[in-house]
């Protein structure tokens, strides 16, 4: 999800220098693009998962879009939940990305068969936990449900990264 990361960053690097582009960020437009690149997206990974492996960068800056201008005018302005969880979503991302699934060629048999097991255990299909995100952004009250099922969907997407990089050694 690189360009999820990217995009992540920027948000939240915009926002900690209160950068002159932030009102731009939450014109409602945006949040309505927002919704249509995420369902878009969610509907190609719902459907054709196999034939759009980038389905989940796509359905997270969605996502992003449209929580940021959604959410943003019913927080106070210095509330950090706009400058940190865009920065955490870009540091977790990229730690998971360069640390795990880089180096997942490097496993060994053991920890390959326990990532399968892991993987057979986890409760939730990858889709099916982009349609919970896509639920939690309806979710205002909940301020911390979204960001948990975010992390959620990154941590299930790397172990989908990993497992497609298994079947291909």
């Amino acid at each position: 999800m690189p360009f999820f990361v990217i995009f992540s960053a920027l948000i939240g690097v915009l926002t900690a220098i209160a950068s002159p582009y932030l009102p731009w960020l939450l014109q409602p437009q945006l949040a309505t693009v927002g919704l249509i690149i995420g369902g878009v997206f969610l509907l190609a990974g719902l459907i054709a998962a196999k034939r759009v492996p980038f389905w989940h960068d796509g359905f997270a800056i969605g996502c992003l879009l449209y929580w940021y201008p959604e959410w943003r005018p019913l927080f106070s302005d210095q509330a950090p939940i706009f400058h940190w969880y865009p920065l955490y979503f870009s540091v977790t991302g990229a730690w998971l990305s360069l640390w795990v699934v880089h180096r997942a060629r490097y496993f060994d048999e053991p920890s390959r068969q326990s990532l399968r097991v892991l993987q057979g255990l986890a409760r939730f299909d990858t889709r099916a936990l982009g349609c919970i995100v896509a639920a939690s952004l309806f979710l205002p009250d909940q301020y911390l449900l979204y960001p948990l099922v975010m992390t959620v969907f990154i941590i299930r997407f790397t172990m989908e990264a990993c497992l497609k990089l298994f079947e291909t050694d």
